[in-house]
């Protein structure tokens, strides 16, 4: 259900900006359809009308693209443990219905179904003569995401798992062709030109300042209206750099619509995930423990774990930046404590670094430690914290950056600064942290 209002409600935009709609239905109706699902209608006449595209192809198209996801979860990696499977849940949603959407638009084999009227109603007579090359479409796109996944997770994870991504890359390639991956990464240019377009926008439109920081859901704190911005000002920064690798000009007008649209879908993904909280635990439950990762508590934990085999593959005491020498026989103080850190993700996610750098600082007074790779206790502190910091970076992709989720270790919150700027400051936290982690470990170019 959730699948057909999300593609229902991308379906009706599109079908908004078509010419032919707005010469059957009105220029009116086209309009409303472009200003989205969620706003108020005056007048029986043009909700009629708005309806009346919704049944005739709305539907039928957003059935379509909707349904692929029952296709692609048949296709999942078999024998994977619980949160490797929920982390690659998230690729069997999103990405193969927008690769349907889009392969129904673009393609002649899926319809080009707002092509014309003629393309519509062709479609709509038989969806079934299209269905395979859309859901090839699909798997091509969920084949992508699964290939990105393998390419990241490689190097740490147990054998079994990559086996088994493996094995399930190579059927969907076999069965529909070869993966849509990325071309290529964005480049720091890319990266800062659109962060300054987007916060240009936000300062001028007023967007992220508000009066107060509130809960979206009445007894949780888990969320709240800063969040909400956050997230937007992430997704919107995201879809702009696509746009703009795509060579679209990122004007006012597209900011706006980009930004707009991210906002909504954020604002209600996170109160979803508050109400579908609510619904497992009692009241007196929200303020535990167990929400302290937050929703994703299973993908950070999950990022932890990949850090921690990050550092634990590291020879930090043969290879590092300052040539000290090593004659223990186990690893140094320096990475085993930082591999204990890592080991309890509930322990560490959301706290700041400072707070981090003072457990360190407890932790060397409390054992004094002889074998350590630094040749002095501010030196052996600041290498923890340094390796901890830099491993978390190394398994942290741009995208992971989501509120207090385990990204305080990296980079915080000033005084008064909006959500934006913080996740700004977080990313670039994350980039200088991965070039001193190269620097580290002996792998700097």
């Amino acid at each position: 259900m959730k699948h057909l209002a999300e593609d229902l409600a991308a379906w009706m935009g599109t079908l908004g900006s078509a010419e032919w709609v707005a010469r059957r239905f009105s220029p009116e109706a086209s309009r409303r359809l472009r200003l989205g699902t969620n706003e108020v209608l005056g007048g029986v006449d043009q909700w009629d009308l708005v309806s009346a595209v919704a049944v005739e192809y709305g539907d039928t198209f957003a059935r379509c693209s909707a349904g692929v996801v029952a296709d692609v979860r048949l296709e999942r990696p078999v024998g994977l443990p619980a949160r490797i499977a929920q982390v690659l849940r998230k690729y069997e949603d999103g990405p193969p219905r927008t690769a349907a959407r889009q392969a129904m638009v673009t393609s002649e084999a899926c319809g080009t179904v707002v092509a014309s009227r003629n393309h519509a109603d062709h479609y709509i007579e038989n969806p079934n003569r299209f269905r395979s090359a859309i859901v090839a479409a699909s798997m091509r796109s969920y084949n992508g995401k699964l290939t990105e996944y393998r390419e990241r997770i490689d190097d740490v994870s147990d054998e079994r798992v990559s086996a088994s991504v493996a094995a399930a890359i190579e059927r969907l390639t076999e069965l529909y062709g070869e993966a849509d991956v990325s071309d290529r990464l964005p480049t720091e240019h890319e990266i800062s030109y659109v962060e300054h377009k987007l916060d240009r926008f936000l300062t001028k439109s007023n967007s992220t300042r508000f009066r107060s920081d509130l809960p979206l859901l009445e007894g949780s704190t888990l969320y709240t209206t800063a969040d909400v911005h956050g997230e937007a000002w992430r997704r919107a920064r995201r879809n702009l750099l696509r746009l703009y690798m795509d060579a679209a000009e990122l004007d006012e007008n597209t900011i706006a619509e980009v930004y707009g649209s991210n906002f909504a879908r954020a604002r209600q993904d996170l109160q979803r995930a508050l109400i579908r909280a609510s619904a497992r635990k009692s009241a007196s439950d929200l303020d535990t423990s167990h929400l302290e990762l937050g929703y994703r508590s299973t993908e950070i934990k999950t990022l932890f774990t990949q850090a921690r085999s990050y550092l634990a593959q590291t020879p930090i005491e043969s290879n590092n930046a300052w040539s000290w020498k090593w004659n223990g026989q186990a690893m140094c103080w320096e990475r085993a404590i930082a591999l204990e850190i890592l080991a309890d993700a509930g322990s560490v996610a959301g706290h700041s670094a400072s707070a981090l750098e003072q457990t360190l600082r407890e932790r060397y007074d409390q054992v004094r430690p002889s074998d350590t790779l630094a040749p002095t206790r501010t030196a052996s502190i600041s290498l923890a914290l340094q390796l901890t910091r830099g491993a978390l970076a190394m398994a942290i992709h741009d995208d992971d950056v989501f509120g207090n989720d385990g990204v305080e270790l990296v980079g915080s919150r000033k005084p008064d600064q909006t959500w934006s700027e913080k996740t700004a400051d977080v990313l670039s936290a994350l980039r200088g942290h991965r070039v001193a982690w190269d620097r580290l470990t002996g792998n700097a170019g």
